[in-house]
């Protein structure tokens, strides 16, 4: 017997349990009992969000309406129990919008798939792997509805592995903030007369730069800003320096995907070819960059280049 139709048995006999359960909270108030024990009642609201989501990823046509419904109740429910700090179980609410009613087979499959991805990408050490067979199961689902004309769908399957909380590194999964570039000697941006080595710390851009990573492997660099660092050669002086810094807005994202090896963190971008490899220190990433720091005069006839290493902290 094969995973898929394995997995699609174990399912259709979770679904009973988890259809009952969400009709039956649609239509009774929450006992105040209900909350006495609130970390057992918050497995068994994860829990049924989790089987709630099982049965989703493979809605049709007939019933997509039904099962979004369904899942909707539990992860209300689940949130009630134990709350959303990272706002994950409201995206996929949002995702799932009003549960309207879909005629097309396969956009009821790519909707599925992409709700149950959301979820996947904000999964825990303790539900990881079920989240991730479900997201596998709605990409599978995906292919027979659909099809898979340039295999991109069965490529993220295959990223996936085994679905084990042994290949994900929980510690990597989040958001990471830019928060230092350091350069030997440092530099006198801001020209009050003291050289600092984190030059991030002499100018006032750069301020939200972050890096994010899911535990599916993908990953995305978020830029905000962008400076132009004009140098020119203080008066009277030979041999010091005034800076004029103009940070400007620069709203970019690019994606990509990540792996670590030990303490090595390799980012891959998707849209070309370059790769950035991380050093982990604690709750550091950073990674050199010969020349990363430049500042030219306006006629060209100064031109400053510093190595620096750029770090990122997890937030």
């Amino acid at each position: 017997m094969n995973l898929q139709v394995f997995l699609k048995k174990i399912f259709a006999a979770l679904m009973v349990v988890t259809l009952f359960t969400a009709v039956k909270c649609e239509n009774e108030p929450l006992d105040e009992d209900f909350f006495d024990d609130q970390n057992n009642n918050c497995v068994g609201s994860s829990q049924a969000a989790i089987n709630a989501g099982l049965n989703f990823v493979e809605a049709n046509s007939d019933n997509y309406s039904q099962l979004c419904t369904a899942y909707k109740t539990a992860l209300e429910a689940e949130i009630l129990a134990c709350g959303d700090a990272e706002g994950t179980l409201q995206a996929t609410l949002n995702t799932l919008g009003n549960c309207p009613v879909i005629q097309d087979d396969c956009e009821a499959a790519t909707v599925a798939a992409s709700v149950v991805q959301i979820a996947f990408n904000g999964s825990t050490e303790e539900n990881v792997s079920q989240l991730c067979k479900a997201y596998e199961l709605a990409l599978q689902n995906k292919i027979t509805v659909c099809g898979d004309d340039n295999g991109s769908i069965q490529t993220a399957i295959n990223q996936l592995g085994n679905c084990t909380n042994g290949q994900i590194d929980f510690t990597i999964p989040g958001t990471w903030l830019l928060t230092a570039w350091n350069i030997d000697g440092g530099l006198d941006l801001d020209n009050n007369g003291t050289a600092t080595t984190n030059i991030l710390e002499e100018m006032d851009c750069y301020n939200n730069e972050t890096l994010v990573f899911n535990v599916n492997g993908t990953a995305s660099i978020i830029s905000t800003s962008f400076a132009e660092i004009v140098v020119e050669v203080e008066t009277g002086t030979i041999d010091s320096f005034d800076y004029t810094i103009n940070c400007e807005e620069d709203n970019r994202t690019s994606s990509g995907t990540w792996s670590i090896n030990q303490n090595i963190v390799t980012f891959s971008f998707d849209d070309f070819d370059e790769q950035i490899e991380m050093t982990r220190t604690d709750d550091e990433l950073s990674y050199f960059l010969p020349e990363g720091f430049s500042a030219q005069s306006d006629d060209g006839s100064i031109e400053i280049m510093e190595d620096m290493t750029v770090v990122y902290t997890k937030q």
